[in-house]
């Protein structure tokens, strides 16, 4: 069976957005790059019987996502449909915590997240970008 890359630009970043109904997630539009890190600690486990090496065990999980934005406007046509850097920045002022989907080709990670960081820049030349800092809060499932 042939092996076949994921192309970059089928990596996408969903969220629900707070306070909407349902279950509908909103692709998060005019993304230049988007990534996930998972991390484990590692807990000490050293003993006597180690012969001077240290040992470890695997400890506690948690993730994080960050993503880079082009800024944009949404039109009132389009808000429940769109997300904007603008909407970010009023969810990390309001604490919110949202729901975030990292689609990775066919898997799917989801989990519970709220944003820690949000980097707003305009250029001279070029549009305005906005960089997210999200910090999972729980568990990340792998969704079908």
């Amino acid at each position: 069976m042939a092996k076949t890359p994921i192309k970059g630009r089928d990596v996408a970043f969903y969220v629900k957005k707070p306070g909407a109904t349902g279950t509908a997630m909103v692709r998060v539009g005019c993304v230049g790059d988007v990534g996930l890190k998972i991390n484990t600690e590692a807990d000490e486990a050293t003993c006597s019987d180690s012969a001077g090496w240290k040992e470890f065990v695997p400890g506690q999980n948690d993730w994080a996502a960050t993503a880079n934005l082009t800024a944009r406007e949404i039109t009132e046509a389009d808000i429940d449909t769109n997300v904007s850097v603008a909407e970010f920045v009023q969810y990390q002022v309001d604490q919110e915590i949202m729901t975030m989907r990292f689609s990775l080709g066919d898997t799917r990670y989801e989990g519970q997240c709220f944003i820690t960081g949000n980097d707003l820049k305009g250029q001279l030349k070029g549009a305005a970008t906005g960089a997210l800092s999200l910090q999972g809060t729980g568990p990340l499932a792998v969704v079908v």
